[in-house]
């Protein structure tokens, strides 16, 4: 596979994801009334948010976390599928893909065959967080600084998503700007991770440092 199909695969993938996101205002917007009320001598019209608008918006934040977690891992897929079909020197590869390509992190077992990066276990533990993301940074060789900056809001996502999901009864939101945030922070990390991936193929950023010593 070329870089620029890898690039395609990877926009086409975000383009659907946010097609899909975008369509929650849709579905809020549909349980949204208005009517007039008298303010003095003046009419003025109040916005009226309906319980099913409210349920949208809470049941939203499973899905733009599925969104992440789901895009993360076909990319992380896409990858090793891509480093797989190119002639890796595994002398040179970084510390941190070495043991997760030639150990089998369940059964403690190293492998006897040859290594392929599609036998990696692509484990986000259920909860893509930011401690997550860094371990898959430093195993490819991504630049963390790149994610920081969202680093607090993946976390408050992850924290209302799992609450949600657990059947928690403490999260209320009456505006759509509540969670659109979600969904823009969500689609801009995607953005930032398939450039990261391309960078990685590109300049071979998964090959260890200079001062990286071996295992």
């Amino acid at each position: 596979m070329s870089l620029s199909y890898i690039k395609e695969e990877l926009m086409s993938e975000i383009l659907w994801r946010y097609k899909e996101l975008k369509n929650i205002k849709h579905l809020y917007n549909n349980g949204i009334t208005h009517e007039n009320i008298k303010v003095g001598s003046q009419t003025k019209q109040r916005k009226i948010v309906s319980n099913h608008s409210k349920y949208i918006l809470r049941s939203s934040f499973p899905m733009i976390y599925a969104h992440w977690e789901g895009f993360f891992k076909s990319s992380i897929v896409l990858l090793n599928k891509q480093l797989d079909s190119k002639k890796v020197d595994f002398n040179k590869i970084n510390n941190a893909l070495l043991m997760a390509i030639s150990k089998d992190k369940h059964t403690d077992k190293y492998e006897n065959k040859k290594l392929y990066f599609k036998h990696i276990i692509i484990d986000t533990e259920s909860n893509l967080s930011w401690k997550v993301v860094q371990k898959f940074s430093i195993r490819y060789g991504f630049n963390t600084h790149k994610f920081l900056k969202y680093g607090n809001n993946l976390e408050s996502l992850l924290k209302i998503r799992n609450g949600i999901s657990h059947g928690e009864n403490a999260y209320h939101f009456d505006s759509y700007e509540d969670i659109n945030k979600y969904i823009l922070i969500s689609i801009k990390m995607m953005l930032i991770l398939k450039l990261e991936i391309i960078d990685c193929l590109k300049y071979e950023k998964f090959y260890k440092e200079e001062n990286e010593e071996s295992i």
